[in-house]
């Protein structure tokens, strides 16, 4: 049984008193730590040109965002998640139009499928507890900072 989040997500650019007002609105904070993404694709970015993001996360594993619900409007973005590699390993060789060689783990399709890494970012993030939903402030290495309000909901296929 395929099963994954469905993420609800808009970004925001977070300004010097923000974390004063997600206390306000009554958040915690749940944690602050430090990750590194790396992300993989063809030479071509064909799985970003169709909206689709392979990750490996430092110490966490494989995820898979993907398009979420059609016709959805607004200033937001729905994901569909994906942390199985059976499951995204099946979704990627569907996507990329490949033959089926097997059910290996990401790292193994890697090379067969023409994926390399091609992007990487270190993320300083501040994790925040708010009613039916989080937000996450991140700032990255080279400056650029948001705030990401998340509502995330189980799915099971």
């Amino acid at each position: 049984m395929a099963q994954g989040l469905i993420e609800v997500e808009r970004k925001f650019v977070p300004g010097p008193e923000t974390e004063e007002r997600l206390q306000e609105l009554g958040g915690t904070l749940e944690r602050r730590v430090t990750f590194r993404d790396s992300y993989y694709d063809t030479p071509e970015l064909n799985l970003m040109r169709t909206d689709y993001w392979l990750r490996q996360r430092e110490n966490s594993g494989w995820e898979l965002k993907s398009p979420g619900t059609a016709g959805v409007s607004g200033p937001h973005t729905v994901y569909m998640e994906l942390t199985a590699e059976p499951e995204i390993v099946a979704q990627l060789y569907k996507v990329l139009g490949a033959e089926v060689l097997g059910a290996e783990g990401v790292a193994a399709v890697l090379g067969p499928l023409g994926l390399q890494e091609v992007a990487s970012f270190v993320t300083n993030r501040s994790a925040w507890k708010l009613v039916l939903s989080r937000a996450d402030q991140e700032e990255f290495r080279s400056g650029w900072t948001w705030t990401q309000l998340t509502l995330a909901m189980l799915w099971v296929k």
